[in-house]
């Protein structure tokens, strides 16, 4: 015999775990296709004009350095499967120093996504670029941390760019990984890390798939 509370479950509270449940997977289909806006930042010469021009589906062309602030309003990228993505006001940042503080708060204020490019060789060799590429991240890090964004409201992806200049790919990201540990600008980024060689269609295209395929 069915007590009250069972029938008063069956008739009742049932119904509304099921709307509750069903409003969730909701909500977390919307936040999965909001409209991506990605920060581009880095020191110069790293890849981040060749990555939003891949997004924008222009490939094997190489981009001239960019000298002043670039605010793309709509990309519609398409993936090999057909599917497509839309990223709103991305915006590229030229990657001398002047720029830093005039331009990161508000890409990190405007961004849901922040992508980080630096040349890992050069990273690896050449200490003042170490310094540049760590001040840089530092200055996100107390940035990010001021304005209450954290790892769920924007991910900051290292890019390891230009791969192929180092002679063992992964001996170095783990050197950079390694590297970037023992800070805490770094494990704000420790897991989001990928070398990739920039001018190679088929891994940009793997590496897009990757962070921003639904």
């Amino acid at each position: 015999m069915i007590t009250l509370a069972v029938f008063l479950f069956i008739q009742i509270l049932y119904p509304i775990y099921i709307l509750v449940l069903l409003l969730g997977i909701i909500l977390v289909k919307i936040s999965r296709n909001k409209d991506a806006k990605i920060g581009v930042v880095g020191p110069q010469k790293a890849g981040k004009t060749l990555f939003l021009n891949a997004l924008n589906g222009i490939w094997g062309t190489k981009p001239e350095q960019t000298i002043q602030f670039e605010k793309y309003e709509t990309i519609e990228y398409r993936f090999d499967d057909g599917t497509t993505r839309t990223f709103k006001n991305c915006k590229d940042v030229p990657g001398s120093n002047s720029f830093i503080r005039t331009t990161y708060t508000e890409i990190l204020e405007d961004s849901t996504d922040l992508l980080f490019f630096f040349n890992m060789k050069q990273y690896l060799e050449n200490p003042d670029y170490e310094r540049d590429v760590n001040a840089r991240l530092d200055y996100i890090y107390e940035v990010r941390k001021s304005i209450n964004k954290d790892d769920k409201s924007l991910p900051v992806t290292l890019i390891l760019s230009y791969a192929d200049q180092v002679k063992n790919v992964r001996k170095a990201f783990l050197a950079i990984q390694d590297k970037l540990s023992k800070k805490d600008y770094g494990k704000m980024c420790q897991n989001h890390m990928y070398p990739i060689n920039m001018e190679k269609e088929d891994e940009v295209k793997k590496l897009i798939e990757k962070l921003f395929k639904k």
